[in-house]
């Protein structure tokens, strides 16, 4: 199943028919009844989506930490307008995440784990040349000084 949250009905109904046609599965939410459901909808309701599909919505970077909380699944953004801002909003569903996609796109980057190991920082250079800081919370990525790579 194909997830998609947009708050136009217009775009969920379009992407939801587009799979239907395929002859995939898709269910699609508005941002608030989504949040709802993706935080109490069972484990093998969870287990049965293939990917999420986010739209532009206030609240999607909160959703991508909570899908994230709850599943494994790809998350793909919808997006109108080409930003860094959004996409770093996605990154933030875990540095786990970001690594594999700036490995993918062979974007070089490296990591630091400081302040006793409670900061896990993710440097890499922006299209431009500067050098961007990614800071993230070590122990609630699971990130320790002895699993530290």
């Amino acid at each position: 199943m194909i997830v998609i949250v947009d708050n136009r009905e217009l775009v969920t109904n379009g992407y939801q028919s587009l799979f239907a046609r395929e002859g995939v599965s898709a269910a699609g939410f508005g941002a608030d009844e989504f949040q709802e459901w993706v935080e109490t909808a069972p484990e093998s309701d969870l287990s049965a989506v293939e990917a999420f599909l986010l739209g532009d919505f206030d609240e999607r970077t909160a959703s991508t930490r909570i899908i994230r909380s709850r599943s494994k699944a790809p998350m793909i953004a919808l997006s109108e307008n080409r930003n860094l801002d959004g996409t770093l909003d996605l990154f933030a569903a875990g540095v786990d995440d970001m690594k594999a996609t700036l490995a993918k796109r062979g974007i070089k980057y490296h990591t630091n784990l400081v302040s006793g190991g409670q900061i896990l920082q993710v440097f890499l250079y922006d299209p431009n040349g500067v050098l961007v800081e990614l800071g993230y919370d070590a122990p609630a990525e699971g990130v320790t000084e002895e699993n530290y790579e």
